[in-house]
């Protein structure tokens, strides 16, 4: 007697099957459906870790649908506010993620040196395009 297996058999078989062990996960993919238009600001892209390298990244979230940005140094873009403030690092979330940080030495008080953070530097800079 030989066994069905699943390469082999029907469509309808197989979501039947599918259904059974996961009744909970939809058959149907999901479909995003945005409200809002993102509101788009023009900038001119400074890239300060790497001038001459293009800034390849993918950005997502709630009110923005996946996407893939090339920014090359010294150009100018049209991107939604939720890009620029990720790039500056004005996101809550992480702070630091575009940023590095700043370091220096003080005295405490009872004279032992000690490093702490002093500050940090933007990699990279958004500055808007006025027209």
């Amino acid at each position: 007697m030989s066994k069905a297996t699943l390469n082999n058999a029907k469509s309808e078989v197989i979501n039947n099957n599918f259904l059974l062990e996961n009744p909970d996960i939809p058959l149907e993919p999901l479909v995003q459906v945005f409200t809002e238009i993102p509101k788009m600001e023009t900038i001119t892209f400074t890239n300060h870790r790497d001038p001459g390298i293009t800034l390849n990244f993918h950005y997502a979230s709630k009110t923005h649908p996946i996407k893939h940005y090339d920014l090359v140094h010294g150009q100018q873009y049209t991107l939604p506010v939720e890009v620029i403030k990720h790039l500056e690092g004005q996101n809550g979330h992480d702070p630091y993620s575009c940023h590095k940080r700043l370091y220096g030495k003080r005295m405490r008080s009872d004279g032992v040196s000690e490093i702490f953070e002093n500050g940090y530097v933007s990699y990279f800079r958004c500055q808007p395009v006025r027209a």
